[in-house]
């Protein structure tokens, strides 16, 4: 997960956006996670069905990780369903993911950071 490109929650805060992470932490994040989880802008839910998550609030989906070689040609399964719930994409820039106005990337010149996405999607 690259959530250390979440540097500055308090730019989140101050424009009213809350950040959910929904889902399993994998031990190698969960220091990160707690810590994400302690600012206000910020909570952490445990996994639940897709038919049960609450999107009616969400400026957008987040898939904040970079990808990595040996995941070539792989797209998370929540893409695809976030897409399908009307939601746009914020991501990592990927070959895989077509960059369009419903897939808005970070860590560009134009979108260094998360928060520059959001506002896009805003």
């Amino acid at each position: 997960m690259d959530l250390l490109k979440i540097s500055n929650l308090d730019n989140f805060h101050s424009m009213g956006f809350k950040l959910r992470l929904i889902g399993p932490v994998e031990n190698n994040v969960s220091k990160i996670v707690n810590k994400i989880a302690s600012h206000p802008s910020a909570e952490v839910k445990p996994p639940c069905d897709f038919k049960n998550l609450q999107t009616d609030d969400c400026l957008a989906g987040l898939l904040p990780y970079k990808h990595h070689p040996a995941h070539k040609g792989y797209m998370p399964n929540k893409a695809i369903r976030l897409l399908s719930r009307g939601l746009p994409l914020i991501s990592f820039p990927s070959e895989y993911l077509h960059r369009g106005p419903y897939i808005l990337q970070y860590g560009t010149k134009e979108t260094p950071n998360i928060y520059d996405a959001a506002l896009q999607a805003k």
